[in-house]
């Protein structure tokens, strides 16, 4: 099971589009947009969709028990994005 997806303001989508890089620098993720649609690229070829359950938290609609907690800093500006799921966490950077 997962919750209802909600519809953030446009403004909010398009913050969290770009790329995503563990500490290692290496590139694990990166997210796109598509009109409401928001997509995760994995460092595989996979491409998932990712649906809001929050603002700030994403979830995949296929039953995943994964979340992405896009992360911000003071100014609002997100910075990376926690993956967790029911076994670890993981950060990645957002890179410009």
């Amino acid at each position: 099971l997962h919750p209802v997806a909600i519809k953030p303001p446009s403004g909010v989508l398009d913050s969290y589009v770009g790329e995503y890089r563990d500490s290692n620098n290496v590139l694990v993720a990166t997210i796109q947009r598509q009109g409401d649609q928001m997509f995760l690229h994995n460092s595989l070829g996979d491409v998932t969709e990712i649906q809001p359950e929050s603002t700030s938290t994403f979830f995949y609609p296929t039953g995943s028990l994964s979340r992405l907690i896009f992360e911000h800093d003071r100014e609002g500006r997100v910075t990376g994005i926690l993956f967790r799921d029911d076994r670890h966490e993981e950060h990645w950077d957002k890179r410009k």
